[in-house]
């Protein structure tokens, strides 16, 4: 593809969105369908698969895509204690933010609920599960200036066709902007 020198940098970036979307729907396409839309929560990653997920990159044309991480953190039944089974997982997440690629990173740790129960209740219990979770990094060393826990609920399913979806029930860690 030739570029003639008329462009201007509007038009520049706008290209470069449209190839992002056009690469994203050919390896949507390449994957299983729609049964591989949305990717479930992570239940196991390194700490350096995490790096590279959470690494922010500022070029302009990649300035409004957030990275993040959907997280399948395990909580015990209507509680926001951790299960022993996410420790790992919380752990190489802990490395990732301790590591010198995202020593700086300030990162959000957001909670979501599935649909069954009532909104309120939902956004409490979500917000409960974000501060264990920050509380646990914490413990483990990261400095609590550089997070935040944000309680989400139900607003936000990752499987909104269906409310009851285990997906549903996540942590996203989402880099914070200054």
């Amino acid at each position: 593809m030739t570029f003639s020198s008329g462009f201007g940098s509007e038009k520049l970036r706008r290209m470069a969105a449209l190839s992002l979307v056009m690469a994203s729907a050919v390896s949507w396409a390449q994957s299983d369908g729609p049964a591989a839309k949305p990717a479930a929560p992570i239940e196991r990653m390194t700490a350096q698969e995490m790096v590279e997920r959470l690494s922010v990159h500022n070029t302009r044309s990649l300035r409004n895509l957030a990275p993040r991480l959907d997280l399948s953190v395990q909580f015990d039944f209507d509680s926001a204690k951790l299960r022993p089974a996410s420790h790992e997982l919380l752990n190489n997440l802990v490395r990732a933010l301790q590591s010198d690629a995202l020593k700086e990173l300030r990162v959000r740790v957001e909670g979501h609920t599935d649909g069954v129960g009532a909104l309120a209740y939902n956004e409490a219990l979500s917000q409960r599960r974000a501060e264990s979770v920050v509380g646990y990094l914490i413990e483990a060393g990261v400095d609590r200036q550089r997070l935040e826990a944000q309680g989400l609920g139900s607003s936000q399913p990752l499987y909104p066709e269906d409310h009851r979806a285990p997906g549903n029930r996540r942590v996203r860690v989402t880099p914070v902007r200054p």
